[in-house]
């Protein structure tokens, strides 16, 4: 199917209507667009907020930068969308270091839109929203209210992504407000009146500034075209020839679409302060009290009186408390100070008179009453300090329990699944909380009580974790793949290119290796780079453990307190892009390229002389594939399950192909491959990707049953799969006091013959039984 962009931008700014709009860009794929890309539609929105000097041409640059990036970027959508993302937040997160000195601060935030293979993928970091409005669809993507995860405030940022249909005759609008007056009552069927009344549609209810760039779906052949606000007769809208759209951008006067005259400054966004709670409240309850039980705050929705967040407004009174208490410290002790000064003086003056050769002298006495005068109120202080914060923590104690006990109460008298898990959710977090100021018996049996209902729904099961070594492994390390063997287990450090090898001692815990090396380095006639991947080789008479790969086909044997030995595969024909992985199953290896888009099979050296069957590969491979290849853009881990191969790819999507023999038949791809999420709390059932999480590695395991893991660094659980890819459990840390995690993400994974979990956060390892 293609279609084409029909693009309009609408900004309501200081009652002014403006009909473009500032960090605009809509466009299309150009002729030396990567092949990946080569019929996408591209559409991204960047604003900011905060104090900054970006300009609008600053602003074009960058986003002129992030579509070449886009468009020359290989794999999946959304691996390329990750690309933009992390360019512009690098860009902004430098800005914002210049600045410092100054007191500026960007907050950026990005909407990406890309119609790609008959579907809409969405990217978002910040305040960005997008309404998708069709004939019988209305889905709105982005997170409730405004986000504090912005670009330019850290180096690392986790994007949202959301996946759905499109079809001709449906209209998106992006924003990066959510407004609360926008609602699917009266935004649905929007896609069906003209764009004249859609554009009354948008200011009727608005009494706040907005900025909305609106986009209709129509029968084409791929292409960017401008639309009018106003009524436009067919041979109105004109066709962009240029390779890409850029709102602001210099145009013929033959072109300019201005309703009212555009001033030449930069427009900031979003300026106004909106009204607090309160005053919302004030104005609703004026309205003719037909909605006296309701508080209204702009850009959000309605929500009753009474189901107000008992725990928000009681923290927030106790917060005021707090700070009116510290002021009456702030002044008793200035007053302390001035008394004291004031009586030391009048000390000072009488010693003077009664003692006038003693004040001369070096023999002077100890001045107790200047002490006292200063000892008193800072012993007050004190004190008063200290009955506070016993006092402020067991109120703080209470406000979250009594929320907590109010949520599980109302999640027991429900009958509505979504609503009671949500209320669940809200008992735990409150359980939790109040947990950080005082753990007593109740507070433990609401969040296990809690906690049950939501693992039950959530098909989750709970692993112990514990230190799996005694120390943590060298500064620096991160460890991103875990594998075991006869001899131990081997740990891949992506930081340093290094495999690590450990052991268990005599305790039940692991312990490093010093002695074995398999490290980058010359090794005859080899230069080893940064190994990326590794097998553990069955039993050999060489005695080699581990073979190591790096990203141009150079091997490396490896073993306890022995010199690596090297060697170096067969170049395929065409040669060698970037290999990411290895894998080995029945005598054969498998080499994956995404940067060639293969996988190639090389099989074993079955005549060898040198003792070295089974683990020398020198015939010249052959592809994975015949004429069904997938985009291997983006792969993150590959699993192999007899003739099944499973792809893990950046975005979270899977790829599954069955080899298919010489002759026999030909190797099938299916790409994406859906999930199968039956839980209660699912509202998409055959999903491509698990929205809210970010799968880093995959594994898989045949006991105690056939099953793929993935781990989602996002929560730091383990996803469980069945080969068809249903999903069968997930797997999360239980919070245990003694052995917390780091509250870092975890870096990689891997599971034991024993049925042991061990899982990676950087240098520091831990493990847990599996169940």
């Amino acid at each position: 199917m293609q279609i084409d962009f029909i693009v309009y931008q609408l900004q309501h700014f200081n009652n002014k209507v403006y009909t473009e709009i500032p960090g605009v860009l809509v466009e299309r794929a150009a002729k030396t667009t990567h092949r990946h890309r080569n019929s996408n539609l591209l559409a991204m929105q960047l604003s900011f907020s905060g104090k900054h000097s970006f300009q609008g041409d600053e602003i074009e640059q960058l986003l002129k930068k992030a579509s070449g990036i886009f468009f020359h970027a290989q794999g999946s959508v959304t691996h390329a969308m990750q690309l933009v993302i992390e360019y512009l937040n690098k860009q902004i997160y430098e800005k914002n270091a210049d600045w410092g000195y100054e007191g500026l601060q960007a907050l950026g935030s990005i909407n990406i839109a890309v119609f790609h293979n008959g579907g809409l993928f969405i990217g978002q970091a910040g305040d960005a929203h997008i309404f998708h409005i069709g004939t019988e669809v209305y889905e709105r993507f982005g997170d409730e209210g405004e986000t504090t995860e912005k670009l330019g405030v850290s180096r690392r940022l986790q994007p949202r992504y959301y996946q759905c249909g499109l079809a001709v005759g449906d209209m998106l609008i992006m924003t990066p407000k959510s407004h609360g007056s926008w609602k699917s009552y009266y935004l649905a069927g929007s896609n069906s009146i003209t764009v004249d009344l859609l554009k009354r549609r948008l200011h009727n209810q608005m009494i706040q500034d907005f900025s909305a760039l609106v986009i209709k779906i129509e029968n084409g052949s791929g292409k960017v075209r401008w639309g009018e606000w106003a009524e436009a007769e067919p041979n109105k809208i004109e066709e962009i020839k240029t390779e890409g759209l850029v709102a602001g951008a210099s145009r013929e006067k033959s072109q300019e679409i201005l309703t009212v005259e555009v001033e030449p400054d930069p427009i900031e966004l979003y300026p106004l302060e909106e009204p607090t709670v309160e005053e919302a409240a004030t104005l609703a309850n004026n309205d003719s009290g037909r909605i006296e039980d309701i508080i209204v705050s702009l850009g959000e929705t309605e929500r009753s009186s009474l189901k107000e967040e008992p725990d928000l407004v009681r923290q927030s009174v106790k917060q005021k408390e707090h700070g009116e208490f510290i002021k009456s410290i702030a002044k008793l002790w200035m007053w302390s100070k001035t008394t004291r000064a004031k009586i030391q003086l009048l000390i000072n003056r009488i010693r003077r008179k009664l003692f006038p050769n003693r004040i001369n002298s070096n023999d002077r006495t100890f001045d107790w009453r200047g002490a006292a005068a200063l000892a008193i109120p800072v012993i007050f202080i004190v004190t008063s300090l200290f009955v506070y914060t016993s006092y402020g923590k067991e109120e703080q104690y209470n406000i979250f329990m009594t929320a907590a006990r109010e949520k599980a109460s109302l999640a027991e008298t429900t009958d509505d699944a979504t609503l009671q898990k949500e209320l669940w959710a809200e008992a735990l977090d409150c359980s939790i909380k109040a947990e950080d100021y005082q753990v007593t018996n109740e507070s433990r049996q609401l969040f296990q009580q809690a906690q049950a209902f939501i693992d039950g729904v959530d098909l989750t099961s709970r692993l112990d974790f514990r230190p799996a070594m005694t120390q943590a492994l060298p500064e620096g390390v991160s460890i991103r793949r875990i594998k075991e063997g006869t001899s131990g287990i081997y740990l891949l450090d992506s930081r340093s290119g290094n495999v690590l090898r450990a052991y268990v001692n005599s305790k039940g815990f692991y312990e490093l290796d010093e002695a074995f090396k398999c490290a980058p380095g010359s090794y005859g006639l080899v230069d080893m780079g940064d190994i990326v991947d590794f097998i553990v080789l069955p039993a050999n008479s060489k005695g080699y453990k581990v073979m190591a790969i790096d990203t141009v086909g150079n091997l490396l044997y490896c073993q306890p307190g022995e010199v690596p030995d090297s060697r170096t595969l067969t170049v395929p024909e065409g040669g060698w892009g970037k290999i990411n992985g290895v894998l080995y199953s029945e005598k054969w290896l498998y080499v994956v390229d995404p940067v060639k888009n293969d996988i190639w099979i090389y099989k074993t050296n079955s005549e060898s002389t040198d003792d070295l069957e089974g683990i020398v590969f020198v015939e010249t491979p052959i592809s994975f594939f015949d004429e069904d290849v997938p985009d291997l853009g983006g792969a993150k881990g590959v699993v192999l399950n007899q003739e099944d191969l499973y792809v893990l790819h950046e975005d979270g999507h899977m790829t599954m192909c069955q080899y298919g023999h010489e002759k026999v038949r030909l190797t099938t791809c299916e790409d994406p491959a859906p999930f199968t999420d039956d839980r209660v709390s699912s509202e998409n059932k055959k999903p491509w990707i698990f929205m809210g999480t970010h799968f880093i590695a995959v594994n898989h395991s045949v006991l105690p049953n056939n099953s793929i893991y993935l781990l989602d660094d996002i929560s730091g659980a383990l996803y469980r799969f069945s080969m068809q890819l249903n999903l069968e459990s997930t797997l999360k840390p239980q919070i245990n006091p003694d052995f917390p995690l780091p509250e870092t993400a975890p870096s990689g994974f891997g599971i034991t013959l024993d049925q042991e979990v061990l899982l990676a956060y950087d240098n520091q390892l831990f493990t847990a039984p599996l169940r």
